[in-house]
């Protein structure tokens, strides 16, 4: 009977517990709002940003140069300092570690360790880039004419380890484990083919999956087997990459201005648009994306990152802004686990209090 009366108590603190979770969940997703807490100003074309340790990097192809800011204090960034690149585009920041397409000056690798001293690594030359993506130490880098796949562990000197030939360039890349998730700008068509590559054998990819989007998309995020693109004029599009085989569209939200860039956490996709700012929709059903909040920029919203509740944010001809996202609960101590572990405990607490006054 003691057993039973206890387990039923448990089982009152377990419900406590999911209740009290959902009413701040429904909560948080009712009061979502994004504000500007800074703005570091560029000018220039902005192209890409990217973040690693406490710095933010812009590539700012209008000027070829690359920006450091620090952002060690996301609310009163710091601008570091500059070095000359010619043409930089998406480009990546690991460990302090550069890899920058510069257009006809193909990948160019630098230390960006100490930003105001960025030393130059290496390059691999011979191709005109615009686009790469990196897992390990393995770059897939684009080209007009399709992509390569580079040995990276020797930074100042890569090594070519494959070529594909595709009738486009390979403008964006996502790579995981075993998989590159990678944007073909057709030239036929003007439209963005989807096409996932197995790379276990990275002198030898293999083509396991195509999607004609029948659109041009300017950007793709891949989260459990959910491929989310960004197209021009055509808003948010999910397709749903379970089958290889089959790869099946399952939801969209239109938009008339171009979509270009996005990052997915967790239920929420971040999209930047270029004229309408920055967007998020609730994803949690993949068939009906849902606009729960939206912020208008100062300028062209291009490229964006995130980072616990901040979202940086490159404007061509402003620079980086920094927005601070509430009510998603993704500050880096989030007050979701705080407020149920309080509940827990002092639920808990009250249990033995009483088990304990009985007993005396």
């Amino acid at each position: 009977m003691r057993n039973k009366k206890l387990s039923n108590m448990f089982g009152l603190v377990f419900g406590l517990v999911i209740l009290l979770g959902s009413f701040y969940t429904l909560l948080s997703a009712a009061s979502v709002s994004i504000e500007q807490v800074a703005v570091v100003e560029l000018g220039g074309l902005l192209f890409d940003v990217a973040l690693d340790g406490d710095y933010a990097y812009v590539a700012d192809y209008g000027q070829s140069l690359m920006h450091s800011i620090n952002i060690s204090d996301p609310e009163n960034p710091e601008y570091v300092a500059y070095f000359h690149i010619y043409r930089p585009h998406y480009f990546e920041v690991k460990d302090g570690i550069a890899y920058i397409p510069a257009w006809s000056e193909g990948l160019q690798i630098y230390n960006v360790i100490d930003p105001v001293n960025a030393v130059k690594l290496g390059e691999f030359v011979g191709l005109r880039t615009g686009a790469m993506g990196i897992y390990e130490d393995l770059v897939f880098v684009g080209r007009d004419d399709g992509f390569n796949i580079l040995d990276v562990s020797d930074p100042s000197n890569p090594v070519n380890l494959s070529r594909i030939v595709r009738n486009g360039n390979a403008h964006n890349f996502v790579i995981e484990e075993t998989y590159a998730y990678i944007l073909i700008w057709n030239h036929t068509s003007s439209t963005s083919n989807l096409e996932v590559y197995d790379y276990s054998d990275p002198s030898s990819p293999l083509l396991v999956a195509y999607y004609d989007t029948t659109k041009l998309c300017y950007d793709i995020k891949v989260q459990d087997d959910i491929a989310y693109l960004a197209g021009a004029y055509e808003g948010l599009s999910i397709v749903d990459l379970t089958d290889f085989s089959n790869p099946t569209l399952i939801g969209e939200y239109d938009e008339d201005e171009q979509s270009v860039a996005l990052v997915v956490i967790k239920d929420t996709v971040f999209l930047g648009n270029d004229l309408e700012g920055l967007q998020l929709f609730d994803v949690s059903d993949k068939t009906t994306p849902v606009l729960i909040a939206e912020y208008e920029t100062e300028g062209y919203a291009q490229e964006l990152e995130i980072r616990n509740e901040y979202v940086y944010l490159i404007n061509e001809g402003v620079g980086l802004e920094i927005l601070k996202v509430k009510g998603l609960g993704l500050e880096e101590s989030s007050g979701f686990p705080i407020f149920i572990t309080i509940t827990v405990l002092l639920t808990l607490t009250s249990i033995f209090t009483f088990k304990k006054k009985r007993k005396n």
